[in-house]
């Protein structure tokens, strides 16, 4: 049970990372094209 809940919790971290990497790589551009137009 603790094996499962300590995999849970890691695996949970590791999509949380992965997903904000994701939005930055999807933001970088948006940010970019911002500053461009200013």
């Amino acid at each position: 049970m603790f094996f499962w809940f300590t995999h849970l919790t890691i695996l949970i971290v590791f999509l949380a990372f992965v997903l904000r990497m994701n939005l930055w790589w999807i933001a970088m551009p948006l940010n970019v094209s911002k500053v461009k137009m200013v």
